[in-house]
């Protein structure tokens, strides 16, 4: 959860830089969080199973936090996520 939880930090100071004025701060965190969530990506993501994790224990562990960082290429668009609120609801393919 550490690098899920840098990336939603990140985000955090580029609002706060942009709130504040700070254009370059601003750019220079939301780079940074979207290297971040990339890298989250190629980390987490198993190509074999098409799903984050290594087993199925771990796959909504991992899903989760990766949709909500947006870190799966064009994860919005997939039908079987669902915004609820705050919350994502995956449902079975």
């Amino acid at each position: 959860m550490g690098g899920f939880n840098y990336v939603l930090g990140l985000e955090a100071m580029a609002r706060m830089a942009t709130l504040l004025g700070n254009s370059s701060y601003a750019t220079r965190y939301t780079t940074a969080a979207d290297k971040s969530r990339q890298v989250f990506h190629k980390t987490f993501y198993n190509e074999k199973l098409k799903a984050y994790g290594g087993d199925a224990g771990a796959i909504q562990t991992l899903t989760t936090p990766a949709i909500e960082i947006n870190a799966p290429p064009k994860v919005r668009e997939h039908s079987s996520v669902e915004r609820r609120g705050p919350h994502v609801a995956i449902s079975p393919p």
